[in-house]
């Protein structure tokens, strides 16, 4: 299994209509700045599900962290944009490397057939989705 591979299953693990405050949420929106490049403040909020106020503090804070910048539409200035900084970038490589040597333990401690049996369940347990599950 790749460490992209990896990545994708670990990043699965956002529950469906919920976003988690403070550091995750940003996690996830320079995740998905990452994968995606440019993106507009609506499929922003529209793809992590959360109301444009909410979206506006995430990114507010990111901002602060300089790692990423808005961007005014060229053709309706009332579209605004997001992309990642390169210090973005760098901290979300970071985290990367940090999971990977996590990953890497458990492949270690694991074995390789192991291994790719516990990621094949981590992969099944991420499409669970939360409204499905009733408490």
């Amino acid at each position: 299994m790749t460490e992209e591979e990896i990545h994708k299953i670990i990043l699965k693990f956002r529950p469906k209509k919920m976003l988690p405050e403070n550091v995750e949420g940003m996690r996830f929106v320079c995740n998905y700045l990452c994968e995606k490049g440019k993106t507009n403040v609506k499929e922003l909020c529209d793809v992590l599900s959360v109301s444009s106020a909410r979206m506006a503090v995430i990114i507010n804070k990111l901002e602060e962290k300089k790692y990423v910048r808005r961007i005014k539409g060229v053709k309706d200035k009332r579209v605004t944009y997001v992309e990642l900084t390169l210090e973005g970038i760098n901290a979300i490589q970071d985290v990367k490397v940090q999971t990977f040597k996590i990953f890497n333990k458990i492949k270690e401690v694991l074995g390789e057939d192991e291994f790719e049996r516990f990621m094949h369940d981590l992969d099944k347990i991420s499409e669970i989705r939360m409204e499905d599950i009733k408490c």
